[in-house]
């Protein structure tokens, strides 16, 4: 009997022993994941690492274990979690060790963990660590050597979270419940609930972030909130019509040229730039376009009176460009016409269209002049006398057969040296010139981007804005996706038509604005006082973007080292590529 008593005890013991030893880990499983860490992963998806020091590995890259872990436990003695660690991992639960000490940038970027214990020993942590993920809750524990310290520290806290709106409760008679909700032992005794406000609320995402990123989209700059891409197709907008807004310095020419070369290096669609102050010239050379420029006394014409099959709005092609030449003349008297004299213009514009259907020559501003003068009318003569600067003399540029290449993709008609005198007129007749070539790549089913700088001294008479109301129009019919550039929205703001027609667009670039002109396009685009502050004061190349609906504040930072940056800058000290071409 006694033997049989000790032999059962004995068996007892083994149990006991075989159950209190620990399990060995099996030395060929382990993998490294840091220079002293190693790792095993279980078949129920446990994670177990050990060792010391850094983990390095990245897990969410390592496609045989990201989607397997759901547990990791990290023993004691890892002191750091590296970047990305466990990104996109698909763990629900994680256990911290107490000797951790730092934890890098984005360590759970994208993983299933709701809460979280973080050690009191972490003193460093990385950018977004948690970002993405489904954590609720996450306990800290922020110990200090001495109470001053401590109140220090909290009131520094506290400051962190009320700028971010974030609210820190004091635990008065509930220490030891908030110190087990700290601990890693997985209680959860503070059960702490508060109302958001509408403030509060708009912090949360996505809430607070519109976000634009269209399919087949440019690249607009970055959002200034969540630092994500801003891809802009206007093709899914209601209509591509685009407005860029900006005092001098503001970065309207470097947007638009940034835009310019997204455009021609991400679609086969053709580009065409009226350029007043010899901004675009560089770029469009540097990228194998063609510059044009016209000048007083220059051999290079361009024709006025050019008129493609299909010109206007499918209405009579002569009516409308008689529009289009009481625009013209409107810019040689500025005390304007009467409609006498109005009559006699759009007589003669359709003789002149009438003799060239009939085998005569092409029209141009002299043959206009001409069949002025074939009239009896003694405001025929006035007119034809008015004229005659622009067709007889060095200001010509206008007024002859067209003898320059204006076919290439990329167009730059730079108008830099007509002079105070034309500049408007050139306007006017480099955007007839545009509709031409608009419409004749709207037959063959090709999109045109158009680009218009200065756009606002076309509405400074009602003819020129006229006809500018109606090419806008026209450019939208036919395919075309204009873009205006201005230094002065007041101009705009106090023309009836330019304010309908900046109402009316889907697209409007705000950058760095006037006082004056900051509540005006406030009241204009209905846009709140905290939007308006995204072009209060700006730096350049960063405002609002209104997208549809959208209202999304950017930012846009170029490298400066580079050719590109070269070719497209115009900050003084910066723009030797254009200042050469003066």
């Amino acid at each position: 009997m006694l033997y049989k008593k000790h032999v059962s005890m004995m068996v007892v013991m083994a149990l006991l022993l075989c159950l209190t030893m620990p399990a060995k880990v099996n030395a060929e499983s382990r993998q490294p994941c840091g220079p002293d860490a190693w790792y095993e992963l279980s078949e129920d998806g446990t994670l177990v690492i050990s060792g010391t020091g850094e983990i390095t590995k990245k897990f969410g890259e390592d496609s045989a274990v990201q989607h397997k872990i759901k547990k990791i436990i990290m023993e004691e003695g890892i002191e750091k979690i590296g970047e990305r660690a466990f990104a996109f991992c698909n763990a629900k639960e994680v256990d911290l060790p107490q000797t951790l000490k730092k934890m890098g940038k984005q360590a759970f970027y994208y993983t299933l963990i709701k809460t979280v214990n973080i050690p009191p020993s972490v003193s460093e942590y990385g950018k977004d660590i948690f970002m993405h993920s489904d954590v609720e809750t996450a306990y800290l524990v922020h110990t200090a050597d001495t109470k001053e310290q401590l109140d220090a520290d909290t009131d520094t806290l506290l400051t962190i979270a009320r700028k971010h709106l974030c609210q820190f409760a004091t635990l008065k008679y509930q220490q030891m419940d908030g110190l087990n909700t700290a601990l890693p032992i997985g209680h959860r005794k503070i059960n702490a609930v508060r109302t958001l406000t509408t403030e509060s609320l708009a912090v949360l995402m996505p809430f607070r972030v519109q976000e634009i990123m269209d399919s087949g989209g440019i690249y607009c700059g970055e959002n200034a909130i969540s630092r994500n891409l801003i891809m802009c197709n206007k093709e899914k907008l209601m209509n591509p019509n685009s407005f860029l807004l900006g005092v001098p310095g503001s970065g309207k020419s470097f947007s638009a040229k940034m835009l310019i070369v997204f455009l021609a290096l991400a679609t086969g669609d053709d580009i065409l730039i009226c350029d007043p102050e010899r901004e675009y010239a560089s770029l469009i050379e540097a990228m194998g376009g063609e510059v044009i420029r016209i000048a007083a006394g220059s051999p290079d014409h361009i024709n006025a009176m050019d008129m493609v099959e299909g010109y206007g709005d499918e209405g009579s092609p002569i009516i409308d460009k008689s529009e289009f030449v009481l625009s013209l003349f409107e810019q040689l008297d500025r005390n304007g016409i009467g409609p006498a004299q109005r009559s006699l213009i759009d007589r003669c514009t359709e003789d002149i269209y009438e003799d060239y259907q009939n085998g005569g020559k092409v029209p141009t501003l002299c043959a206009l002049r001409e069949k002025l003068l074939e009239q009896d009318e003694r405001e025929a003569k006035s007119l034809a006398l008015a004229l005659e600067l622009f067709t007889d003399a060095s200001l010509d540029a206008f007024a002859h057969e067209t003898n320059v290449d204006v076919n290439n993709r990329m167009v730059v008609y730079d108008i830099m040296d007509l002079g105070k005198q034309l500049k408007t007129m050139g306007l006017l007749v480099i955007t007839d010139a545009m509709l031409n070539r608009v419409t004749e790549n709207w037959k063959k089913g090709k999109r045109t981007h158009i680009f218009l700088d200065e756009f606002h001294v076309v509405f400074e008479n009602e003819h020129s804005g006229t006809f500018f109301n109606s090419a806008w129009r026209r450019f939208r019919k036919r395919n075309a996706f204009p873009t205006a550039i201005t230094q002065n929205v007041e101009y705009l703001l106090d023309s009836v038509l330019a304010s309908t027609m900046l109402s009316n667009s889907e697209y409007i670039v705000m950058l760095n604005q006037a006082a004056s002109d900051r509540q005006k396009l406030a009241e204009l685009l209905n846009i709140s006082n905290e939007q308006m502050s995204y072009i209060t004061n700006a730096d350049a190349g960063c405002g609002l973007i209104k997208y549809g609906s959208s209202l999304v504040p950017f930012v846009n930072k170029f490298p400066k080292d580079t050719r590109l940056y070269k070719l497209m800058t115009t900050k003084p000290g910066e723009d030797y590529a254009n200042r050469s071409r003066m």
